[in-house]
């Protein structure tokens, strides 16, 4: 009994740890193309801009491409009980909203 809390503990902290991890990638990738395109604006350092812009656009796509991967990989299937579409859950996760039926779908604490 005491490991199964432990192992849900360790699943909902690892969750949170990769969804604030991808937010902070898409933060300073976003901060990186709009320095990007503020420097594109000065026509001296319009090459500057365009690396910027490039390199900050890598990182998001790189985040959100990791994300997909680690949610494919470790997440688990959860129906929605309205109307039974399926999603991939990160085990970590207590509830989310279905995207169909807008119902808030609870995530099974064995999982």
């Amino acid at each position: 009994m005491k490991g199964d809390q432990n192992r849900a503990r360790r699943d909902e902290a690892n969750a949170m740890q990769v969804e604030e991890c991808c937010y902070r990638c898409w933060k300073i990738g976003g901060g990186m193309v709009l320095s990007g395109v503020v420097l594109m604006l000065i026509a001296v350092l319009f090459p500057v801009g365009v690396l910027l812009v490039a390199a900050g656009a890598t990182v998001i796509i790189g985040s959100i491409v990791w994300f997909f991967r680690v949610r494919q990989q470790q997440g688990i299937m959860v129906a929605c009980p309205s109307c039974g579409k399926e999603y991939h859950v990160l085990p970590g996760s207590h509830t989310f909203v279905c995207d169909d039926c807008q119902h808030v779908v609870p995530v099974p604490r064995a999982a």
